[in-house]
């Protein structure tokens, strides 16, 4: 087992869900911070720093965390980049000088490579820092305020392909189409439905919105994502479909009374297949969640 923790997480926000959703992972695996420490190839300390929520980890701490535990680390991607825009700003980190905090984030990268891309990163930063530092500090203010979408469409620009929706027909299933229309989630077949995973979906500020459904159809062989809770003009859902094997997200959004809202639909015979969601309402946007890939 993993053993008794020492206090609680010390943070809130996507700081503490990070830190949160690593010590779950950590307790599944059964695994102790020792035996962690000898797979991930970074002290138990650290580690233990990583999942305390006092500061927001650098990636490769977090990407060997999760793949020591048998995770795919892209998979943590986006809840990492929330965690270290909130966490990691200048102060925050008494080893990480200013220029260092407000670089932008790097892309991921394998595990494997992380001493020279440790050495690229401080070679960057000086020359960062050198040219100009406010223009640095300018540039990371805009990115902390981006749409989280965004971050996909900048730090993995290159790793995830946008597809546009596609038009939906009647017993014809693909890529980014309606699944209701296509008949893959209509009423006459919900039975055959299957929810692969469930997750809570919140408003800013914390309060419980509804839940965010991984859904699947067997016959059709596509997922998709269905977002449950009290839907109104001012609250509008945002639903991003993503299939890591080859990189493809689909989104959709959606703002109007209802009491759900879905996503459209990916293929799942090249992979597994994920969604992730939020609310935004004119007090700002509530915390990404996510299911797991299926």
């Amino acid at each position: 087992m993993a053993g008794k923790r020492k206090g609680e997480v010390a943070s809130d926000g996507p700081r503490a869900e990070l830190a949160h959703r690593l010590r779950e992972a950590r307790d599944t695996a059964g695994v102790t911070l020792r035996e962690l420490a000898q797979r991930a190839g970074y002290s138990a300390a650290a580690l233990s720093a990583a999942e305390s929520g006092r500061k927001a980890p650098t990636w490769d701490v977090t990407a060997s965390f999760v793949k020591a535990l048998g995770q795919d680390p892209l998979h943590w991607r986006s809840l990492w980049e929330a965690a270290s825009r909130d966490g990691n700003r200048a102060g925050d980190d008494p080893d990480r000088s200013p220029a260092a905090a407000a670089a932008p984030i790097p892309p991921a990268e394998h595990p494997r490579r992380r001493r020279a891309t440790l050495v690229a990163t401080a070679v960057l930063s000086a020359l960062l820092a050198a040219a100009t530092t406010g223009l640095a500090v300018s540039h990371r203010d805009d990115t902390a305020e981006r749409h989280p979408s965004a971050r996909h469409g900048t730090a993995e620009s290159a790793l995830w392909r946008s597809l546009p929706e596609a038009r939906s027909a009647p017993g014809r299933p693909a890529d980014a189409t309606d699944p209701i229309q296509t008949g893959c989630g209509s009423p006459d077949v919900v039975a055959r439905v299957i929810t692969f995973d469930e997750v809570p979906v919140r408003l800013p500020g914390g309060m419980d919105f509804g839940r965010l459904l991984l859904r699947h159809q067997p016959g059709c062989r596509t997922s998709w994502g269905l977002v449950k809770g009290p839907h109104n003009a001012q609250r509008r859902v945002h639903i991003s479909v993503r299939r890591p094997a080859d990189h493809v997200v689909v989104t959709s959004s959606f703002a109007g009374e209802s009491v759900d809202s879905y996503g459209q639909q990916l293929s799942t015979v090249e992979g597994c297949v994920y969604v992730e969601a939020f609310v935004e309402t004119p007090e700002g946007r509530g915390p990404l969640a996510r299911t797991r890939c299926a």
